[in-house]
């Protein structure tokens, strides 16, 4: 499937990789850009030179979590609109706490239907048109280190 217009770059981060590579095959399906991360610190990375101009993170993941990389990416990319989704229950705490110090991104409950996060991210900007003739897999973009 190929764009025949400009489409959203969308970041997606779960440290679950099988959970970050099929949203990524579902959005590149609906002819967005995607990069993955499967680490919040990465998505931290990638941000400068990707440029997303949508974030889907999971909350609870080693090292910085969601909350953090949302706070992270309010100050430094503020026109990246936010989703978060989580299925853990400390997921709740996390929130509450990042209420009280600011803006808080949307977030949805785990497990989230493909639907809606389509719907989400089709509000951020405009929707790809799709060209159906193409039925080529898409080939998942995926963040790597640089080497030092």
């Amino acid at each position: 499937m190929t764009c025949n217009s400009v489409s959203l770059r969308v970041l997606v981060v779960d440290d679950e990789i099988a959970v970050a590579d099929s949203l990524a095959m579902i959005l590149q399906t609906f002819g967005y850009q995607v990069l993955v991360c499967y680490c919040a610190e990465h998505a931290v990375i990638a941000g400068s030179e990707f440029a997303p101009q949508v974030l889907i993170s999971d909350v609870v993941m080693p090292g910085m979590n969601g909350i953090e990389l949302a706070r992270y990416y309010t100050a430094h990319h503020p026109d990246c609109k936010l989703l978060l989704i989580s299925g853990n229950v400390a997921t709740g705490q996390l929130a509450d706490a990042a209420a009280a110090q600011g803006r808080l991104p949307t977030i949805m409950a785990k497990p989230v239907h493909p639907a809606e996060i389509l719907r989400f991210v089709a509000a951020c900007g405009p929707v790809p048109v799709r060209d159906e003739t193409i039925r080529a897999r898409p080939s998942i973009n995926r963040f790597s280190t640089p080497s030092l």
